[in-house]
């Protein structure tokens, strides 16, 4: 029974710190609560001293808060105006670059345009020279031949 005895008695410890921990956290959270509700009355009091303040300031802040705005709003339009500016200036830029772009291409086609031509026209007096010196050949060879028949036949001539 002795050691029943100790687990009872172990167990009443354990109640007993329980209850005092509970107690504790009691304790503790309505401080909490006494301290956050003391923080919102003075809170509450910083709040109408700032309401005051803001009423004998309220009219100069509007003032220069609108005179603040409109400079921003100034500001804000100039930086667009100058953004489209230099968007303009951009598409100008890149436009007249492409026109560059094109006549430089159409000039290097015309050039190679006219390449292709003088190149035909050099095939063509090649060609031509080709069939001249054929011709030249052909006639010298048909010159030699009527040579040579007619100095067989002046041959055969004067072999009678």
């Amino acid at each position: 029974g002795s050691l029943e005895r100790g687990r009872e008695r172990e167990r009443e410890r354990e109640r007993v710190a329980c209850s005092l921990t509970q107690r504790e956290r009691a304790r503790e959270a309505r401080e909490r609560e006494r301290a956050r509700a003391s923080e919102r009355e003075r809170e509450s009091a910083r709040e109408r001293e700032r309401e005051g303040e803001r009423g004998r300031a309220g009219t100069r802040y509007r003032v220069t808060c609108s005179l603040s705005l409109m400079r921003r709003q100034r500001e804000s339009e100039s930086r667009a105006l100058s953004h489209a500016d230099s968007e303009r200036e951009r598409e100008t830029r890149a436009h007249s670059h492409a026109e560059r772009e094109r006549e430089i291409a159409s000039r290097v086609l015309s050039l190679s345009c006219g390449e292709r031509v003088r190149e035909r026209e050099r095939e063509r007096a090649r060609a031509c020279e080709r069939r001249a010196r054929a011709c030249e050949r052909e006639d010298s060879e048909s010159e030699k031949e009527r040579e040579s028949a007619g100095a067989r036949a002046r041959g055969r001539e004067n072999a009678r």
